[in-house]
């Protein structure tokens, strides 16, 4: 996978995506392994802006339970499947507990656990051995107290098993590598400029899809092509690219979310949660830190008000593990669809415009990405007339989907030389886990 502007130029795609985030790079890898075209252009660089920002969980769909909604569990056990079957080199099994202090808790949890496991029956079909996800359990004082230690001692707890991506990057540059691999052109730090429907000598608008400019803003140089189709996955700019091409998405509304990675290891091995305040927040294991979050505000106040928010909140919410101000290694920090309430949106959306042939993606979770590139995809074939080959997308293994391997000025090399990385920075940040992880970056995501 090597950058080429030229091969966007001169060619009629069929589809045209836009964002190079875990969405884009979803419908990348849907598409071109179905027969489409396919074209995508990130402004900066992949995966950098809210898909940087994970938790890093695989989520099974349990809070979709606590609201009743049967349909986005389902969708969740099937897509967390999904991410174990075709990267099991990054997704393996997690296991999450939260104490159940009052008999009522206790209850609660039983009953939810059992509903949990009878939905998710099929929850392990067509999984290897090791990335089986376990049934919930509720386990007594004593054996809570020895899996979690003081984070689970003086009441019994609940313990369920979702699944962890340990490294996000290698997944959206998995599903990259596997589009590019299949035909796709894929341009990074590429500006979309206009998007226009050519017209006719009646003056009326062609329906044979867009006339798109574009600059390739390492070289300045301007990129002509077209494209039947367009994606809209510029996560919380896609508004402004609705815009380009004289549409809109109603300015939806985005919050801000904001994870911590701690330098410690501060967990019993296994992931904690607690509720702080009406909110549940997590401590996570993560390649030898601890990842804490997830809070959310409007995005208006200073980033650094909303980080001292939730260190606040986790050392409320985590007496035993002794957080401070200066375990903070990195802060990963991105905008979601936000719902009036003011938390998250848990599904993702799909926004039809008056032009029919353009989308846009509203994205809520990487869990479930894959499933809304695969509904977008089947639209598009729809719209086009176009017959598709049957999604793969669940099944297929991503080769791709792993840690690049070797001395760290090794994999550099690697980057730089097959994922378009344009220096060690970019390496560094956008295809190593060493960004997450603050290793070598400093605590807002600059060159240290």
């Amino acid at each position: 996978m090597k950058r080429d502007p030229l091969a966007l130029e001169g060619r009629e795609h069929d589809v045209l995506v836009i964002g190079g985030g875990i969405a884009g790079a979803w419908v990348a890898r849907e598409g071109s392994s179905r027969g489409l075209s396919v074209a995508l252009v990130e402004v900066g660089d992949f995966g950098q802006a809210t898909s940087w920002s994970s938790l890093k969980t695989a989520h099974g769909g349990l809070r979709h339970l606590q609201r009743l909604d049967v349909a986005g569990f389902r969708e969740s056990v099937r897509e967390r499947r999904a991410l174990l079957r075709v990267a099991p080199k990054i997704v393996r099994p997690l296991k999450f507990a939260i104490s159940a202090p009052a008999p009522l808790d206790e209850l609660k949890f039983f009953f939810g656990g059992l509903v949990n496991d009878i939905l998710s029956y099929d929850r392990n079909e067509g999984l290897r051995g090791d990335r089986a996800i376990g049934t919930t359990r509720l386990l007594d004082q004593a054996h809570a107290a020895s899996l979690g230690g003081a984070a689970l001692s003086g009441a019994p707890a609940f313990v369920w098993e979702d699944a962890q991506i340990t490294h996000t990057e290698r997944l959206v540059m998995g599903l990259l590598h596997a589009a590019s691999g299949a035909g796709a052109a894929i341009l990074n730090r590429c500006r979309l400029d206009t998007g226009v429907r050519p017209g006719r000598a009646d003056g009326s608008s062609s329906t044979d899809g867009f006339e798109v400019r574009a600059t390739d803003l390492v070289s300045g140089r301007g990129l002509t092509f077209r494209a039947r189709f367009v994606v809209n996955a510029a996560g919380a700019q896609i508004e402004e690219v609705s815009r380009v091409f004289a549409q809109t998405c109603s300015s939806p509304p985005l919050i801000r979310g904001v994870n911590v990675v701690l330098a410690r290891d501060l967990t019993p091995s296994v992931a904690i949660g607690a509720r702080d305040r009406g909110r549940f927040l997590f401590l996570v294991p993560w390649l030898g830190r601890s990842m804490m979050g997830t809070i959310y505000d409007d995005g208006k106040a200073p980033l650094d008000a909303l980080v001292s928010e939730l260190m606040e909140a986790g050392r409320r919410a985590f007496p035993w593990a002794g957080i401070r101000d200066e375990d903070i290694a990195v802060v990963h920090s991105g905008h979601v669809p936000g719902a009036p309430n003011g938390e998250p949106v848990y599904r993702s959306r799909v926004i039809h415009h008056a032009d029919p042939r353009i989308l846009s993606i509203l994205t809520a979770k990487y869990t479930t990405a894959r499933a809304t590139a695969e509904t977008v995809v089947d639209e598009i074939g729809r719209v086009l007339s176009k017959p598709l080959a049957p999604s793969v997308s669940a099944r297929e293994e991503l080769p791709m989907a792993r840690p690049l391997e070797g001395e760290l000025s090794e994999r550099i090399r690697q980057a730089e030389e097959t994922e378009m990385a344009m220096d060690r920075q970019d390496a560094i940040r956008g295809r190593l886990s060493e960004g997450g992880r603050g290793e070598e970056v400093d605590s807002r995501g600059a060159g240290a």
